[in-house]
């Protein structure tokens, strides 16, 4: 005989986040995704200090293990990166020119860079973007025509092994080509922050779209992918969400020998408007631009997402035993 408990319902849009996970930065944007901080927009970066102004990903730096600076970027602030203290590589875009002091001072797990300006930035002596840090245990991946030049520069001629970038680095990560297809448009007029066809959906989101019903009863595995799928759709900082390593561990905290957790997400999100294709130019550079006359109401679609999953599996196996 089955014997019903109580039920333990979490909610991910009242999951409290502390630290953002994207934003803007004077002219530049900024995202955390899959463990990665992708620099976007174009311009210079702020300069920042190791003390009160700080940069705003540093509050979210435990998350962060890879730094991506885009091809419009062109410079690095000082303290940019400061003491990122789990990043293990940086790659630097082609447009750079100048490198704060200690752009990238205390970030002691760092052994890869990757820096794909064909000329060397200029450093002196007393602004080194890698103070305090063992250069010569770090390899430095560069253009092929650009070798000898970084070889012979200060600062970068200090790198252990000083080498041609291979034709497998150049290909652009997932969030590059994000950011380079969505260069051109205001990101911070997607009105929910939400937008689907920036993310890497694993599962199809629409199919859970309206008010409960039964249909929205899903898998926690498809549950736990879904929200991977908004995480990875936000463009701007107008939602806060919470990291999903801390949404599961709580769902797993949450069951014990009474009690099934029910995961429940409620979320509202923006898709482009098929049906309002004519306001989007399409480039030979496989960038989208938002026509002139163009509206958030023409551009974007807003959809609802509800989908709730019970974590059987987090149930003690004795328990599970009781139920049957």
């Amino acid at each position: 005989m089955k014997k019903i408990t109580t039920i333990v319902v979490l909610c991910a849009t009242l999951l409290h986040q502390t630290f953002a996970q994207n934003g803007n930065a004077g002219p530049l944007t900024w995202r955390i995704s899959d463990s990665t901080l992708t620099i976007g927009g174009s311009g210079q970066m702020l300069n920042y200090t190791n003390t009160g102004n700080r940069a705003p990903w540093y509050y979210s730096r435990n998350s962060i293990s890879a730094v991506v600076v885009g091809d419009s970027v062109t410079s690095i602030g000082n303290f940019a990166f400061f003491d990122l203290n789990r990043m293990a590589d940086v790659t630097i875009g082609n447009s750079v020119q100048t490198i704060g002091t200690n752009a990238f001072a205390s970030c002691n797990m760092l052994s890869k860079v990757i820096n794909r300006a064909t000329t060397p930035q200029q450093i002196n002596n007393g602004q080194n973007p890698f103070q305090n840090m063992s250069m010569n245990t770090y390899t430095l991946f560069v253009p092929a025509v650009a070798l000898s030049a970084y070889q012979n520069a200060n600062i970068w001629k200090n790198f252990g092994t000083i080498t041609a970038i291979p034709d497998s680095v150049i290909e652009l990560t997932f969030a590059e080509q994000m950011e380079h297809i969505f260069q051109h448009v205001n990101k911070n007029q997607i009105p929910t922050g939400l937008l689907s066809d920036w993310g890497l959906q694993l599962v199809e989101p629409y199919a859970f779209d309206g008010t409960p019903s039964d249909t929205n009863f899903v898998t926690m595995d498809t549950w736990r992918m879904l929200y991977f799928g908004m995480v990875a759709s936000q463009v701007n900082n107008n939602i806060t969400m919470t990291l999903p390593d801390t949404v599961f561990v709580r769902i797993r905290n949450a069951s014990h020998a009474t009690a099934v957790p029910l995961a429940m997400m409620q979320f509202q999100y923006n898709s482009i408007n098929e049906n309002s294709l004519h306001w989007i130019v399409d480039t030979v550079a496989e960038q989208i631009y938002e026509a002139p006359g163009a509206t958030v109401n023409s551009l974007y679609l807003t959809r609802n997402l509800f989908p709730a999953g019970a974590d059987m599996l987090s149930v003690p196996m004795w328990h599970k035993h009781l139920m049957n």
